[in-house]
């Protein structure tokens, strides 16, 4: 070990003592048996461990437990609770007890990562600024601080410049970050932590353990996809594109009989929107479809606004999808096509979502966009993955359970980032709602990564 590692440890180290010192002086629990609660959420998260590709390092839940900790606990006991965490983490069910400067040097880490943030959060609550622009940056600041810290002593060790270090805990364990932004922004503004609003945690943990368990099992393709426009459509699909075509325009004319939006601004930003989000694109592997952002605006709409909006707001979408940025001039069966399984799609979650709201209004959010991502997923998915299924003669069900690998953890985070629009839509307008595009941005950003390299990582196992 060099002596330039030598002193970085050392730094680090120092920080983290000064840190837990001041929390142990200065030690305060107002509410023990809360505390209590969290700290064993917060142990058993610490025990469940993922191990992130092209890296020797793992990766563990109760980083979205530690950044909510935040929020609510005191400094002192947020730093005991991190040094804890990062303890278990390293020590329970470990394939090779770690050495004790390695397990201090992470304990250290996380003491002073979770010192910096709730030093954050009380200036900025001190301030008095919107909490959720506050829980933004807090995660954030987490982030940074944590993956620098870890990243400047990987690179120094392993002779890897610090930016590439960096890139890779990024791919791999943003996307937790990203999502719990948007958990702590729905759980702030849904009201108490008991309620139906805080199963969206669910969106994060299961967008992180399917697309590790994926890769673990060796799931995915490297199958190389043919431009679009190359292939012949057969007679049954031709069938099959001409009735979902007529179904979808069917249902088009009847909600258009009727058509006055509330809010013209409100509609026209969310066109808008979605043709933007609708560039885009992340192409699934070995398949020739692809998936955007656009439907997070189109979640949105179902949740927000009347069927004829949001049928236009979904079709939109979905034309600018497949003409832009297309490998090939797209035809314009195909342009029908996808327009058509998002209208029916929508016109399909927009149905049950009022149903349920008609039937119990006072049913939750939660439950709203969780039964308007599942319908559109299955819909749009179902109707894709047949045509796929009918023009390369393959059996639906393979088809379909590709297309799910991919997609599904997009549907995931992009139904945590549509509950965050509408939870700020109903509390403050549709203008401060629009702030989510960043979040939808670095969606986009973080999956094609995903994408990238977990193609890679199954096609070298």
């Amino acid at each position: 070990m060099s002596t330039s590692v030598r002193a970085y440890i050392g730094c680090i180290l120092t920080a983290g003592a000064a840190a837990g010192g001041i929390a142990l002086y200065s030690w305060s629990c107002p509410a023990p048996a809360r505390f209590a609660v969290y700290l064993g959420l917060v142990a058993l998260a610490s025990l469940v461990r993922l191990g992130l590709p092209q890296i020797t390092g793992t990766f563990s839940l109760n980083s979205a437990f530690l950044v909510v900790g935040i929020t609510t606990f005191t400094l002192p006991e947020m730093v005991v609770t991190a040094c804890l965490a990062a303890l278990l983490q390293q020590v329970v069910r470990a394939r090779r007890p770690p050495t004790v400067i390695q397990a201090l040097f992470n304990v250290a880490n996380e003491a002073v990562s979770v010192a910096v943030c709730a030093w954050v959060f009380a200036r900025l609550l001190n301030a008095g600024l919107p909490v959720l622009p506050m829980l933004a940056l807090v995660a954030a600041v987490y982030f940074v601080i944590n993956t620098v810290i870890v990243s400047g002593v990987l690179s120094m060790l392993q002779g890897v410049a610090l930016a590439e270090v960096c890139r890779q805990w990024y791919v791999w364990s943003f996307p937790c970050y990203l999502l719990g932004v948007a958990l702590l922004g729905v759980l702030w503004i849904g009201g108490a932590p008991d309620s139906a609003e805080s199963w969206l945690i669910v969106a994060p943990l299961a967008y992180l353990l399917h697309f590790f368990a994926g890769l673990a099992i060796g799931r995915g393709s490297d199958r190389a996809a043919a431009p679009e426009g190359e292939r012949e459509i057969p007679r049954a699909a031709k069938l099959y594109i001409g009735a979902v075509t007529a179904a979808a325009i069917t249902v088009l004319a009847v909600a258009l009989s009727d058509f006055r939006p509330h809010e013209p601004a409100l509609f026209l930003g969310c066109v808008g929107l979605a043709a933007i989000a609708s560039t885009w694109k992340v192409r699934l592997p070995g398949m020739t479809s692809n998936i955007s952002v656009n439907f997070v605006i189109t979640l949105f709409a179902v949740a927000a606004m009347e069927l004829p909006e949001a049928l236009l707001i979904g079709a939109a979408g979905a034309i600018v999808q497949t003409v832009w940025g297309a490998r090939g001039r797209p035809r314009s069966i195909q342009v029908a096509f996808n327009a058509s399984c998002f209208v029916l799609g929508v016109a399909i979650a927009h149905l049950f979502c009022r149903t349920l709201g008609a039937m119990d209004p006072g049913r939750s959010l939660a439950v709203q966009l969780g039964v308007a991502t599942l319908l559109l997923y299955t819909v749009n998915t179902a109707l894709v993955t047949t045509v796929l299924a009918l023009i390369e003669r393959k059996s639906v069900l393979d088809t379909w359970r590709n297309c799910y690998f991919w997609s599904f953890p997009y549907y995931l985070a992009g139904a945590t980032a549509a509950g965050l629009m509408v939870a700020v839509n109903r509390s403050f307008g549709w203008m401060p709602a629009l702030f989510i595009l960043p979040l939808m941005g670095l969606l986009y950003v973080s999956y094609g990564q995903h994408v990238k390299m977990s193609t890679v990582a199954v096609s070298t196992n």
